[in-house]
């Protein structure tokens, strides 16, 4: 499973190589502290490799997104700086691939 994500990964930032690097580095760091204090490896690195892969959405299908799949999403749209939608629709991104 890892190796596709790699490759989505790789397709999809192959125009954006800091986003790739960036990427590689929240999983080299989530590892690292997986190994420091006993956590589970597979599921930090998938969680780190999927954390940004709604990063260059449209606003509104961050909005789109968050108010099909949270109940509290008036609560999140609001409390939440734009910027870190992605981090919702990323977490759905994840649970349906």
């Amino acid at each position: 499973m890892i190796d596709k994500i790699v490759l989505e990964l790789e397709k999809k930032y192959k125009d954006k190589p800091h986003r790739l690097e960036h990427v590689y580095g929240v999983r080299d760091t989530a590892l690292e502290f997986g190994k420091k204090f006993n956590l589970d490896l597979d599921k930090l690195e998938l969680a780190s490799l999927l954390h940004d892969m709604t990063k260059y959405y449209s606003h509104e299908h961050h909005v789109e997104v968050i108010q099909e799949h949270f109940e509290n999403s008036e609560e999140i749209l609001k409390k939440f700086n734009p910027q870190i939608l992605h981090a919702f629709s990323a977490r759905i991104y994840a649970q349906e691939h």
